[in-house]
């Protein structure tokens, strides 16, 4: 109630009461000016006195009747407040449930969805009753998550201003994911021939799935991670022993597959050439490589698989320069060295300090700070030999508070 309101918000049917109020007290100042201007003798003055004292009974009565019901009104809007404040916090807790229910609801349909696009060695009748089961499983829970968010209208005659206000930041929040879905399906595009990372290629598929799975939270909407094509079946002879090998396999870039061969009890490896639209068997060994370091020139040497795309880290035993042998698919081997984080200005001592400074991982944010200040090093100093102590495998790599092994194994 407006605060200037209050005793003269009263209803129509007392006004006659507060006429009749100011009349009673025009009355009553008019006794008090006959007392006090004009001669009167006693009885005049008794009569006049006690005229005036009906008078101002009859005043105050109704005066205190008046304030009286002003109160009363005043007491019935706070106690209606009171219950709408109650009913709308009981509406917005009763909203949330229901977003969080559809939300899970929408969840566990993602989750359906990948376990249907997932691949299993079952025979066919069993795929097929697997599929009609989650079909079915989704499109009851479409059916409970469309009952559930229409029970939100349900509430927009109390809280019409707190859901307009829900939905717009809702908005707000699916225009960001949306610009990082985009940035996320644009990394997959960039993609290196020869350096292609296996690693990198799972994480960002991961992301693209946890993506999916965050837009669903957000707004029940969800990213398309593309599904994986079906695998074929592949009649092939063995390159060892020319034995029939039958396999399935997906004819897809950057598809390998190894395969056991009972006859002569060999490994073979299957990859899948697109420039000519088949599958490529090869022995799978290991077969010594050697290099020189370009900067000490020391010997390092490799067991690398023949295997396409397979690789092998090592680090040069003098230098500790970081080299990477790749196989790429023309069956040549490439040589990469990584030892970029290494300066003049750096000292065994000073990267031995650092490992001795660091906690145990996982690192909190800024930990390269709070060493730099602890040994009296620069910043970048404590990072370089943080990256140095990473590529010879002493600390695990760490990004957004993940750990990750920094040695990639080689094949089998």
């Amino acid at each position: 109630m407006d605060e200037r309101e209050g005793f003269f918000s009263l209803p129509k049917k007392n006004t006659f009461e507060i006429l009749l109020t100011v009349g009673f007290f025009i009355g009553v100042v008019v006794c008090i000016f006959i007392i006090s201007s004009d001669d009167l003798t006693s009885r005049e003055s008794s009569i006049v006195s006690l005229f005036l004292t009906f008078l101002s009974i009859i005043a105050s009565w109704l005066l205190a009747n008046i304030y009286g019901d002003s109160q009363h009104i005043k007491a019935i809007e706070e106690v209606k407040e009171m219950h709408n404040e109650k009913v709308k916090t009981f509406a917005l807790k009763a909203a949330e449930k229901v977003n969080n229910l559809s939300l899970n609801i929408n969840k566990l349909s993602i989750y359906l969805e990948s376990e249907l696009d997932a691949e299993y060695d079952l025979d066919t009748e069993s795929l097929i009753g697997k599929e009609k089961i989650i079909e079915s499983a989704i499109h009851s829970l479409t059916m409970l998550k469309s009952v559930n968010d229409t029970s939100l209208s349900d509430w927009h005659g109390i809280i019409d201003e707190e859901i307009e206000e829900r939905r717009e930041a809702q908005e707000e929040k699916e225009e960001r994911l949306n610009q990082l879905t985009y940035r996320l399906e644009s990394l997959t595009l960039k993609k290196d021939e020869d350096n292609k990372d296996d690693r990198l290629e799972q994480q960002i598929e991961t992301m693209k799935k946890d993506m999916r799975l965050l837009m669903a939270g957000v707004s029940g909407a969800h990213i398309s991670v593309g599904k994986r094509k079906r695998r074929e079946e592949i009649i092939k002879e063995c390159p060892s022993c020319e034995n029939k090998l039958k396999f399935s396999q997906r004819s897809m870039k950057n598809s390998i597959k190894t395969i056991h061969c009972s006859s002569c009890d060999s490994l073979i490896s299957s990859s899948f050439v697109p420039a000519k639209d088949d599958f490529l068997l090869t022995l799978k060994v290991k077969q010594k490589k050697e290099t020189h370091c370009s900067d000490c020139g020391e010997k390092i040497s490799f067991e690398l698989d023949t295997e396409v795309k397979s690789r092998s880290v090592v680090n040069c035993g003098k230098c500790h320069k970081q080299v990477t042998a790749i196989r790429l698919e023309n069956g040549e081997v490439k040589y990469t060295e990584g030892n970029e984080y290494m300066s003049s200005t750096l000292t065994e001592n000073d990267i031995e300090n650092v490992s001795k400074a660091l906690p145990l991982q996982p690192w909190p944010q800024g930990i390269h700070k709070k060493v730099a200040t602890e040994l009296n090093m620069s910043n970048s100093a404590v990072r370089r030999s943080m990256k140095i102590l990473i590529s010879r495998g002493i600390v695990k790599n760490q990004v957004d508070g993940q750990l990750f092994d920094n040695v990639v194994q080689v094949k089998n």
